[in-house]
């Protein structure tokens, strides 16, 4: 087993429970001679939430093990991650040695009201800063507050950087936000930017116009700088109309419209913008898009074109799928509109089977063939697998144009083992090579 299906089982093992009864201890791996080449190690809490894991892969030279890789975390009562820290192996200490930190902090009512990351300066010896957030909550549980900060290497702390405060209607919307930043001169935030919102008074819900203003630090104060209006029909906006502010003759100057329409199913079909040239709306950019669903309601066409400026539209992007009776993806093939040629040209196309238990079985890749315009198979991935859900049987092959058959390259099988309670105890890995199975490697838990 490779160094990355460990990591994919150590994702699929730690900072979660697992579907199984038990988590394991540790686990070791074998290869085909029966010299075991590589230990994983997991430790947990009283709540059953993953707190370290270590891997170790054995070197043949030095004949020593290794570490590749490791985590610690610690976890409140309610299962959050309170802090995470990742190391690396070091060769002159035969030990693990700190690589990056992170720490969460939560209010009580369980919202992340923090988190900080850090990485190891070696030269240094301690944690450097890198990116750390905050979040004030109001009453209602919406953030009203929140700050980024930044490192500074000279007080060696972290400093405030940006703000951005929001304030609410009574009916939870957003109503006013102001951005800052934090001024290291003043030792206090200045302010950036400021937009009102303006709902329609019969719902109290309905966003009807916005406003923006920039700070003018001279004159302490804000001024004026774009606004907007929209039209909404329930919660899909019909129509936006911008204005900018002209300082010099003290009035407000069209910008920018944009027109919205959607289909019966709510998605957004169409959109045209024009731009304002000083006494009429000229139209700058009309995009439309096609939907088409089956009976069951899943996506089964979508196609985007834009408007040339003249009398046609050019395609942009396409997507047709199809899926069985439990919504699975059977295909899925997109295109995209060649310009020069006057022609769709294919990107992917993925063909999906199933087993009884839901699992894919095969999987498809073709594609485009530029001389013919079609698609043709290009390879197969085919899997079998347990009444546990392990995948025991995995074949690939490629498509051979000449023969117009599928040629098998490789041929893999895992055995499995479990207990009573149903925790997989090994699992044993063969290719299929020179007319027989070949073990590769022996995966062995232990709980």
């Amino acid at each position: 087993m490779s160094y990355r299906k460990i990591l994919t089982l150590a994702a699929a093992l730690g900072m979660a429970h697992m579907a199984q009864a038990a988590m394991p201890d540790s686990i070791i791996i074998k290869n085909a001679h029966g010299t075991t080449v590589s230990r994983s190690y997991f430790e947990y809490d009283s709540n059953n939430y993953q707190t370290s894991v270590s891997h170790y892969t054995w070197n043949k030279d030095k004949e020593v093990w290794v570490g590749t890789y490791s985590e610690r975390c610690t976890y409140d009562n309610d299962g959050r991650m309170l802090n995470k820290n990742t190391l690396k192996w070091s060769f002159g200490t035969n030990d693990w040695v700190n690589v990056s930190k992170a720490e969460m902090e939560y209010d009580d009512k369980g919202r992340q009201t923090m988190n900080s990351s850090y990485q190891w300066s070696e030269k240094d010896s301690k944690w450097i800063g890198r990116d750390k957030s905050s979040t004030v909550f109001n009453d209602f549980g919406l953030p009203q507050k929140q700050e980024t900060y930044a490192w500074d290497e000279t007080a060696w702390t972290w400093r405030p950087d940006m703000c951005q405060q929001t304030n609410y209607t009574e009916k939870g919307k957003i109503a006013e936000v102001i951005d800052s930043r934090y001024s290291t001169e003043t030792d206090q935030y200045v302010n950036i930017k400021r937009t009102i919102n303006m709902y329609d008074p019969a719902t109290a819900t309905s966003l009807i116009a916005s406003e923006d203003f920039a700070w003018d630090q001279s004159r302490q104060q804000w001024i004026q700088t774009a606004r907007f209006t929209y039209a909404f029909s329930g919660n899909k906006l019909l129509k936006s109309v911008r204005e900018n502010w002209d300082a010099t003759n003290s009035k407000w100057v069209y910008y920018e419209k944009n027109d919205y329409s959607y289909d019966e199913h709510g998605n957004r079909n169409a959109l045209q913008r024009d731009e304002w040239n000083g006494t009429e709306w000229c139209t700058t950019r009309m995009e439309k898009i096609i939907y088409n669903y089956d009976e069951s309601g899943n996506q089964i066409y979508e196609e985007k074109s834009r408007w040339n400026g003249g009398d046609e539209w050019i395609g942009i992007s396409k997507k047709e799928a199809s899926y069985d009776d439990y919504g699975s993806t059977l295909v899925e093939k997109r295109y995209k509109w060649i310009s020069s040629m006057g022609c769709w040209t294919g990107i992917s196309y993925h063909q999906y089977t199933y087993d009884p238990m839901g699992n894919i079985s095969t999987e498809t890749l073709h594609r485009w063939d530029k001389t013919k315009n079609e698609w043709t198979p290009q390879s197969m991935m085919t899997f079998i697998y347990n009444e546990y859900y392990n995948k025991i049987l995995e074949t690939n092959s490629t498509w051979d144009a000449k023969k117009q058959k599928w040629i098998e390259f490789f041929r893999g099988k895992h055995e499995c083992t479990y207990d009573g309670n149903d925790n997989i105890k090994s699992d044993t890995e063969y290719h299929w090579e020179k007319g027989k199975w070949l073990k590769i490697s022996e995966t062995a838990y232990y709980y």
